[in-house]
């Protein structure tokens, strides 16, 4: 009897524990969320096919929009600028490398979407 309380409250401790390291990363997830901006950007048929493939994961924009890490990026798909009413789900910027280095002008940059 005592080995099993012994067993049940170490499996209750661990069972906590893990509990609240998954509330932790929960909230730390809902924050980057809450700071988060959502931009809808027009992208054209070649390149919008290309990343719904799975072949492109990122893309080169002026940074006229402030695009941080965490944004919310939608791809609306446009044929010669006009849109079609289709869009990607939304993709998440992982990785942003901003303009002034590697020949990239200062005002644009490239992110990363996954």
């Amino acid at each position: 009897m005592i080995n099993f309380l012994i067993g049940f409250f170490t499996c209750a401790t661990i069972g906590c524990a893990l509990f609240v390291y998954v509330k932790i990363a929960e909230a730390k997830a809902k924050a980057k969320r809450m700071y988060a901006q959502t931009h809808f950007l027009k992208t054209e048929m070649e390149y919008w096919q290309a990343i719904k493939r799975g072949e492109k994961t990122f893309e080169v924009r002026k940074n006229d929009r402030n695009f941080k890490l965490h944004d919310i990026v939608y791809l609306q798909k446009t044929v010669c600028g006009i849109y079609t009413g289709m869009e990607l789900p939304p993709k998440e910027i992982v990785y942003i490398l901003y303009g002034g280095v590697f020949g990239i002008d200062k005002d644009y940059c490239v992110f990363q979407l996954k």
